[in-house]
């Protein structure tokens, strides 16, 4: 079952408590205002568990998705991603690669049909909280 704090807000059924201790402490480092969606958006899935302990060194550098790419590849002539998120299991992997594309705006990697096969509710439950932050509702 789904769990959620007082305001409504999910958090990670698999770890509830440092989901959303995370998740808090992105914000404050990223400084995310209010006015700032995409964001809280990243925070919020970068906080999730499986995904935070995979970031190199436990940072995110300059912005929450510098260690999301990884080197130019010059017959795709695109960037690719980094090893770190090619070592994520398939579900996390679709999660992070949902997040890299509301945080940016634009297409990247993401495969629904792929996500759809690869989340359990939990996971699916996250997405959906993930797509409220990022359209600017439930925040904290």
């Amino acid at each position: 079952m789904p769990t959620t704090g007082a305001d409504s807000m999910y958090f990670s059924s698999k770890d509830e408590t440092t989901h959303r201790e995370r998740y808090e402490r992105l914000l404050a480092r990223y400084e995310a205002g209010e006015d700032e969606p995409e964001l809280a958006a990243a925070c919020y899935v970068l906080a999730y568990p499986g995904i935070y302990e995979a970031i190199p060194d436990g940072r995110t550098g300059g912005n929450p998705f510098t260690w999301y790419w990884g080197p130019y590849d010059t017959t795709l002539e695109r960037r690719t991603e980094s090893e770190a998120v090619g070592g994520l299991p398939p579900g996390l992997r679709q999660l992070v690669r949902a997040a890299a594309e509301l945080y940016a705006g634009r297409p990247l990697f993401f495969d629904l049909a792929a996500a759809v096969r690869d989340w359990d509710a939990d996971m699916t439950a996250a997405f959906a909280q993930t797509i409220a932050l990022r359209r600017g509702e439930s925040r904290r």
